[in-house]
């Protein structure tokens, strides 16, 4: 009994096939994901002013973190991260508008100690771009996809108010304002 195999050349016909697929589908991916990241690459955050004191002796260090957004979509839930030596503020803009708008947000610490003063600031921002996918902007200024970490929870309830946390939240407030001193 013999089994034939087929002849050389249309073994090399199958694998030229296999691999021309293979590249035709790394390509659609590489494209979309270029596509995804296109309104993201667009949004920038960084520390445009670092001011210095030392008023009552005590250091007084004043950052403005300044966003842009040059896509012509407006970002959502903006929330970020500045860290001074030892101490951080994590803070939210809400919205960012499209069109190159630029905006400011003082961010003031009080370092204690010399070598807190003069350490480099580091900047860390989260958002949400006009179709759903959430964002992470390392110090360095990578973009990758990842969204707002879980511990970030009770920043949304400041950042939102207490007018947009949940009913059950709303409820519990007013019972303890409602209770008679005793």
């Amino acid at each position: 009994m013999h089994v034939s195999l087929g002849d050389l050349p249309t073994w090399l016909g199958g694998v030229g096939t296999v691999g021309a697929l293979s590249v035709g589908v790394y390509q659609l991916r590489e494209f979309r994901q270029d596509r995804e990241r296109q309104q993201a690459s667009q949004v920038s955050a960084w520390i445009s002013a670092h001011r210095l004191s030392v008023p009552d002796d005590k250091f007084q260090l004043d950052l403005v973190v300044s966003f842009r957004n040059s896509s012509s979509q407006p970002i959502s839930r903006v929330h970020y991260q500045v860290v001074v030596g030892r101490d951080r503020r994590r803070l939210g803009i809400g919205p960012l508008p499209p069109d190159g708008v630029t905006l400011e947000r003082k961010v003031p610490f009080t370092p204690e100690t010399t070598e807190e003063a003069n350490s480099d600031p580091a900047l860390d921002i989260w958002f949400i771009d006009s179709s759903g996918r959430h964002w992470y902007r390392d110090p360095t200024g990578q973009l990758k996809p990842e969204p707002l970490p879980a511990d970030w929870l009770e920043l949304r309830i400041v950042v939102l108010g207490p007018d947009r946390r949940d009913k059950a939240s709303q409820a519990e407030d007013r019972r303890e304002t409602e209770q008679p001193d005793q």
